[in-house]
């Protein structure tokens, strides 16, 4: 038992990642992970740079990196994430946790008599918030995946989370200051600035099921920065309780817009500079990794000039990770399908001067909902545990297991294989996964000719199409969400398929028969033995 119990503390390498599964192969850390000062942090004056200057910076931190290190912000930002970070073993996750908390104990507690004023942690302490609950095993494993499985940056990354709820609740919403935000707990105008849809999150998944979030140039520019920084972080906290965001990260998809305007535009139409540094600040502790920038500008002087200041707001970390496309919106947007981008969800009339509205109430709808529900079944216990010192310890609260739970999926993964008619239905990754699948059986299932061997058989295929995760959704015309089916609509969907999918060969075989040149062939052939016949033993002139 005690060798046992000193295998589980031992220490682990952290910085290797295939420990996570024993078929991963080893992954050094990039080196615009490492821990390293970010040259480009946004000041005031970097607004006077250039965009040569800028190119400049970003070819001097790709010739710190090695060429492997490069490929792998490369495949990153093109979605190729290693099988260690999407497999996960239970008995590692778990010690993973164990050593986050020694982590943050120890962070906590070191330099604590040399600091004149609490932390944002030790005040959600105080607090009794429900995030610094070690049992909430699921918040805090959105900061180890977000640091890819590095635990000293993954608790640096939650405890300067906490520091952001601190300064950006400073002045409202004391009551949930270190709770996650819902609807409720936005002002009237960060409702506003939310409805007016400048940000949204798409629909649909890009080509590899990673969540898009995206954002107009002029989003709450006039605002309030706090309300403004609040309303995002509604956003990325929306998009982090999904767990293939965490794992695969978020898109951030930014475009410009000629004639859309903010409501509360300035003067100058910029937002002052400390928003940046609290916007850097929000990017650094969020408990989500944004794997992919996306920047569409026009050509244009402000877009040259807007150029650095982006880049340079972004840092290090994110700047090689970083895209600009310019031209006209067309043009943006054949760059961004070449990513495999959901283009078409973008939320942008073809002029550019509309923004569609449809898709961001429904969600909005879908997020009231879902919040809703986990009002009515959240049931917290809070208790203030002390040590002999009167110094509040970390296991303060204890929260119950939801008895409500959400009744939809708002956004279907790619896996999933969605009910219903339409082009967009059947284009959908999953089923078109699932059609690939039926026609491997195609042959099986035509050879049965028992009732019961074709029952059998589609469970089969139930079985191979559910065991990589996927479900069967169909959507409520109501209320707007998918919800999964049971499995006997599941097997009626399969046998629809497969009765579809024999229609299709049956109608190409006409095609391709009706179509074919063997009749031509064949008439050609009756001609020239014709005109053998009657020129046969003749002179010149017969074939």
């Amino acid at each position: 038992a005690a060798a046992g119990a000193a295998a589980a503390t031992a220490p682990v390498d952290i910085s290797n990642p295939a420990v996570i599964t024993s078929k991963a192969p080893s992954l050094p850390l990039a080196a615009a992970e490492r821990e390293t000062t970010v040259p480009g942090a946004f000041t005031p004056d970097a607004q006077s740079l250039t965009q040569k200057d800028v190119d400049s910076l970003l070819a001097k931190e790709l010739q710190t990196m090695s060429f492997q290190e490069r490929e792998q912000c490369m495949e990153e930002m093109h979605g190729i994430i290693p099988e260690a970070f999407i497999v996960e073993r239970p008995e590692q996750v778990e010690l993973y946790l164990q050593q986050f908390q020694q982590e943050l104990e120890k962070t906590i507690g070191g330099g604590r008599q040399q600091r004149q004023a609490l932390t944002g942690f030790e005040k959600a302490i105080a607090s009794q918030s429900t995030l610094v609950d070690p049992t909430n095993k699921s918040f805090r494993l959105q900061f180890l995946r977000a640091e890819r499985w590095h635990v000293a940056r993954a608790v640096r990354r939650m405890t300067k989370f906490f520091d952001f709820l601190d300064i950006i609740h400073s002045t409202t919403h004391t009551h949930r200051k270190f709770e996650l935000p819902t609807l409720q707990d936005l002002t009237a105008q960060e409702l506003e600035i939310l409805k007016e849809g400048s940000v949204q999150l798409l629909p649909a998944r890009d080509a590899v099921g990673r969540r898009v979030l995206s954002r107009l140039d002029h989003f709450g520019i006039g605002a309030p920065p706090n309300s403004v920084l609040r309303v995002m972080l509604y956003f990325f906290l929306a998009c982090a309780e999904d767990e293939d965001t965490q794992k695969k990260g978020l898109v951030m998809l930014y475009y410009s817009s000629k004639t859309l305007k903010s409501k509360y535009a300035s003067t100058n139409g910029k937002h002052p500079p400390h928003f940046y540094k609290l916007g850097g600040l929000l990017m650094e502790s969020m408990p989500l990794r944004i794997s992919s920038f996306q920047f569409c500008l026009p050509d244009d002087v402000a877009a040259r000039f807007f150029n650095p200041i982006v880049m340079i707001a972004l840092g290090t970390e994110r700047r090689v990770r970083s895209r600009i496309h310019t031209g006209s919106l067309t043009e943006c947007l054949y760059g961004l399908r070449t990513l495999g981008l959901p283009t078409e969800e973008i939320p942008l009339t073809s002029t550019g001067d509309g923004i569609k509205l449809k898709n961001h109430e429904r969600w909005l709808q879908m997020q009231s909902a879902k919040e809703q529900a986990a009002a009515a079944g959240a049931v917290v216990a809070s208790s203030n545990n002390k040590d002999s010192s009167g110094t509040v310890k970390t296991t303060t609260t204890t929260t119950t297991t939801m008895t409500t739970q959400f009744p939809g999926v708002i956004c279907p993964k790619n896996e999933d294989v969605l009910l219903g008619k339409g082009t967009v239905i059947s284009r959908h990754p999953g089923n078109v996964r699932m059609r690939q699948i039926l026609e491997s059986f195609s042959n099986q299932y035509d050879s049965s000719e028992r009732r019961k061997d074709k029952t059998s058989l589609t469970w089969e295929i139930w079985t191979e199409i559910t065991k990589s995760g996927a479900r069967f959704l169909k959507e409520d015309p109501q209320r707007g969400w998918w919800v999964e089916v049971d499995e006997a609509t599941a097997r009626r969907k399969i046998v629809v398929g497969m009765r579809d999918l024999k229609t299709r060969q049956q109608s190409s075989k006409m095609q391709t028969s009706r179509s074919s040149t063997s009749a031509f062939t064949d008439l050609d052939h009756r001609k020239r033995r014709k005109l053998n016949a009657a020129c046969f033993g003749a002179g010149e002139g017969c074939i």
